[in-house]
């Protein structure tokens, strides 16, 4: 029971540390595509004038938000398939007894 425990908290951490990293990631991008646009299209002035920064946090936390999902979706897939390859193998265990059990006894 421990060790189930024990493994669901590492799983849970890890994938808890790649949504987060993927978040951050993908903010760093989001922040620095909207700072390259503003500095193109507008006279290079540091610091940004309020509504490039507004538009920074905007795209940034959108772009955060869309890492971690993405993340946390990969993740929700994978434990599905594997959920699946577990049942598949649970279910298929006896028919494959059975059939190996008919073979032996027509030898």
């Amino acid at each position: 029971m421990l060790r189930i425990i024990g493994h669901l908290f590492a799983t849970a951490f890890q994938t808890l540390g790649r949504i987060l990293l993927t978040a951050v990631l993908f903010a760093a991008l989001g922040a620095g595509a909207v700072a390259f646009v503003a500095s193109r299209y507008t006279q290079l002035q540091w610091p940004p004038t309020q509504l490039v920064t507004v538009a920074l946090i905007g795209v940034a936390a959108l772009a955060a938000y869309a890492g971690g999902i993405t993340a946390l979706m990969i993740s929700a897939v994978k434990g599905l398939l594997g959920a699946a390859k577990l049942v598949e193998r649970e279910a298929a265990a006896p028919l494959k007894a059975i059939g190996e059990e008919l073979e032996g006894s027509k030898r």
